[in-house]
This record gives C-alpha cells, sequence and structure tokens, in this order.
C-alpha cells in the first residue's frame, strides 16, 4: 500500500461527512466516493510531480524544506555506534564534495561551509545568480546520487 493511501482514505471520508450535499442524488454513492478518491489521488501525484520528496538525510540547502532530526539531538545522549555512523556519513559527503568539479565544489562549500547565500556567492564569484544556482542544484543532485538519497528526478 501506498504511504500516503490512509490520508487519502481519511480526507474521502472527511469529504463525505463534510460536504454531503455535492452528491446530486444520480449515481451511486459508491461511484460518487469513488470519484472523490480518484481525484484526491490524482492532485497528490501531481502535488508530488511539481515537489518531490526530499530524503531528510543528506546534504542540505536552503532550498530544502524541513529539519533533520538527528540535527535535532543531543550528540551526547547518542550511543557510540550512532557516532560513528554519523561520523562516517560525514565523510562520505566530505569525500563526495571533495570531488565535485572545482567550479560546483566551490559554490557547494561557500552555500554550505561559509554560509553564504546565492547573491553573495554570485557577487564573490563574479558569475551570474542563476549560474550560481543552477551549479548549486547539479551538484546536490550528484550528491545525493552518490550518497543514496533522492535525486529530484521522481516523476520524469
Amino acid at each position: 500500500m501506498f504511504p500516503w493511501a490512509e490520508d487519502l482514505l481519511q480526507e474521502v471520508f472527511l469529504r463525505l461527512w463534510t460536504l454531503p450535499a455535492q452528491w446530486t442524488g444520480r449515481g451511486s454513492v459508491a461511484a460518487w466516493l469513488g470519484r472523490i478518491a480518484v481525484n484526491l489521488a490524482l492532485n497528490h501525484l501531481r502535488s508530488q510531480r511539481r515537489r518531490p520528496h526530499r530524503s531528510l538525510r543528506g546534504p542540505r540547502t536552503d532550498a530544502d524544506e524541513g529539519l533533520d532530526p538527528d540535527w535535532l539531538a543531543d550528540e551526547s545522549s547518542l550511543d557510540p555506534v550512532e557516532l560513528l555512523e554519523r561520523a562516517e556519513e560525514m565523510e562520505a559527503f566530505r569525500r563526495s564534495v571533495e570531488s565535485l568539479p572545482e567550479a560546483k565544489r566551490a559554490v557547494v562549500k561557500m552555500i554550505h561551509e561559509d554560509e553564504m547565500d546565492i547573491p553573495a556567492v554570485a557577487e564573490k564569484l563574479g558569475i551570474p545568480e542563476g549560474t550560481v544556482k543552477s551549479r548549486l542544484y547539479y551538484s546536490i543532485r550528484r550528491l545525493a546520487r552518490e550518497l543514496g538519497g533522492a535525486d529530484g528526478s521522481q516523476g520524469r
């Protein structure tokens, strides 16, 4: 079953409860509920295509949404295995960043390590903001692919 199917089912019944007047009496109630479910599912799929899922693990940018729950954890409360895993993930990320072409690596480092925004990076490198965005986008896709995360190519 799809992870969002239960939410869809709940939404169908919520609409049945809140909007019963939408049923005109033509056809069966089951067909009407089925049409609501199909429409909600299509809306969900369209939404996912426009805003693909992003892993909470892996590299983050200002464009990413949400927080990585691991960042909220107190490291002193983690066991040694978790600390080792976290260190290995950071090392894998560092190696992947170092494997990027120089122009893309510079953009990623300025944004992630120096915490610069896109206009500041563009000014410092003397390139258009669109070029910074493009380099960042393709770098993140490559890093996500190398690190086993979502690469943003869903729905294509």
